[in-house]
Order: C-alpha cells, then structure tokens, then sequence
C-alpha cells in the first residue's frame, strides 16, 4: 500500500499538467554508460561487485525547471542480472546558461535473476532467484551545456530492489555513477 501511495503522489503531476506548459516544452534522449556498485542479500548468500551500466531515457521537460522520464536502464549484470523500465520526474537547477544542477525520483519496473555460489546453497542449479517487481529510485546529476542541442554530465542513481520469492528475500542495492549524454530536439 506504501509503494501504491508513493507512485500515485509521484504521478499526480503529469496527470495535471496544463496543455499550456505542453507545448512550451522540450523534449530530449539522454544515453547512459556508467559503473554500478552493487550489494546482494539472496538467500542468505551475500556479496558485492561492480560492473558496466547501459541505459537510454526520452525526456520532455515542462520548463526549464520541471520534466518527466522514461527509459530502459540495465543497471548491473553480473551474479545479479537486472534490466527494467523507469518512469520519473525531474527537477533542475540552472546555475548559469551552461551548468544544471538536477534532482530526480522514479519507479522501476524490473525483472531480475541471480546466480550465487552452488555450494554454500546446497542447489543443483546456478540460477538460485529470478523475479520481477517495482521500486523507486533516487539520483542527482550535474550537466553542462556545451552546444544548444547536446549536454553531458555526471549523475549518481540509488537503485534498492527487493522482493520475496518463495518466502526468500531478494535484496540487491545498487550505487550507479553514469556518464551522460542529453540530446535535445525542438
């Protein structure tokens, strides 16, 4: 009922959003590559690692402080293979004509599976948890405006998935450092 209430509060302004701010808006494709630290709990089996972060975004930004987004974001595979679709808001702070500062909140939708180490889990199968869910996601980024249609920045995403399969928890916590390209269209 928390995550129900969560998305419906993090929703309600594009349901609202007048037609007016529509069309002095602006749209952009942001492409993401980056690198994931990420922390698992599966079965009792914990671990770390880092690997490689993929992603593509469409954006449309209501004025130059306040946009929304979608996109399809693997954030990490590894022993914990992730891939999901996000919907969020984004909030931006121009510094100047060139430098933003943003703030972003979303949910992901994902579908996830992890391998773990056979013999401390007693299991015939290196596949010990495949699942999917929802859950939100919290970043912040800085970008710099270095031509009229294209900025590049830095964003920092905290991914915290879990779920309950087969009354085993599914905890994966995921810190995600992206180098970004915004691409904007007119």
């Amino acid at each position: 009922m928390k995550k129900f209430f969560s998305a419906l509060c993090a929703l309600t302004p594009f349901f609202f959003a007048p037609a007016v701010a529509l069309a002095q808006g602006q749209s952009y494709l942001s492409v993401t590559i980056g690198q994931a630290d990420v922390e698992y709990d599966i079965r009792g089996s914990r671990g770390d690692e880092s690997d490689d972060t993929l992603g593509a975004t469409l954006g449309y930004l209501l004025n130059e402080n306040f946009g929304f987004e979608a996109g399809l974001q693997r954030p990490y595979n590894g022993k914990t293979n992730v891939i999901g679709v996000n919907l969020g808001i984004i909030g931006i702070a121009q510094l100047d004509r060139r430098f933003d500062l943003y703030g972003k909140y979303g949910f992901y939708w994902w579908s996830g599976e992890a391998s773990a180490d056979l013999a401390r889990l007693g299991t015939d199968s290196d596949k010990v948890a495949d699942n999917e869910d929802n859950d939100d996601y919290l970043g912040f980024g800085a970008k710099y405006r270095f031509h009229r249609n294209f900025d590049i920045g830095l964003e920092y995403v905290r991914y915290d998935l879990s779920s309950t399969l087969l009354r085993q928890r599914f905890d994966i916590k995921s810190d995600v450092l992206n180098a970004i390209l915004f691409i904007y269209y007119h």
